[in-house]
């Protein structure tokens, strides 16, 4: 019995393709899908994450494939496909028990038609303050198998803005419900609601708003500005 057991592990480790469970394609760039010469991919190894491209958060477009209005299920996308360029990728590390709470900055001019592994060579200990984590980015050469993905989604970045707090909604509590934020150069102050939140605000108050591209009245995230 254990023998057979054995031989059936051993064919699922040379039937499985490395990217293949729950592996997905996201699309960051507008317009419909281009050739593979045309683009650059950027393939995820193990835990490590991609937080931020150039300075935007990310998510589907579509959606029904998010759970709430913001980043949910972004952690089974596993290749990234951007144009051709110079890029700043914000990379962290999440394992499922252990996250990086610092993120680690790379750069790369991404050339067209060409494929980027980006692993990290982490080691953590339970309550290690000497655990670290280190990400890089390299040439890859994907497989067939690598490139069958599950799914593919047109993914959309986010965009910042700053103002000055007008009038804020609060629940019971004095958590945000809605505001309204004046913004310099614009004649009449932009309302935002935010939902899931436990940030106060103040009238008088510098914040910079992220919000997305696709839904402009919601505030995902709120940062005071000094």
């Amino acid at each position: 019995m254990k023998r057979y057991f054995a031989l059936f592990f051993l064919l699922l480790l040379s039937v499985q393709p490395s990217f293949a469970i729950h592996h997905r394609l996201g699309q960051f760039y507008d317009g419909a899908a281009k050739p593979p010469a045309e683009v650059t991919r950027i393939w995820l190894r193990g835990d490590v994450e991609i937080r931020r491209i150039d300075g935007h958060f990310l998510r589907f477009t579509n959606p029904k494939r998010r759970l709430n209005t913001s980043r949910m299920g972004m952690e089974f996308v596993k290749t990234f496909e951007v144009l051709p360029g110079k890029h700043v990728l914000l990379v962290g590390y999440d394992d499922g028990s252990f996250h990086s709470t610092q993120s680690q900055e790379i750069d790369i001019d991404a050339k067209g038609g060409e494929n980027y592994e980006l692993s990290a060579n982490a080691k953590i200990a339970w309550k290690d303050e000497n655990s670290k984590w280190n990400a890089a980015i390299s040439s890859f050469t994907p497989s067939e198998h690598d490139a069958d993905f599950s799914e593919s989604f047109l993914l959309e970045g986010s965009e910042t803005m700053d103002g000055v707090v007008q009038s804020v909604e609060a629940d019971k509590h004095g958590y945000v419900k809605s505001f309204l934020l004046s913004v310099p150069g614009e004649s009449s102050p932009r309302m935002f609601k935010q939902y899931y939140s436990s940030q106060k605000l103040q009238v008088g108050q510098k914040i910079e708003v992220e919000y997305y591209p696709s839904s402009p009245e919601i505030a995902d995230s709120i940062g005071d500005l000094k």
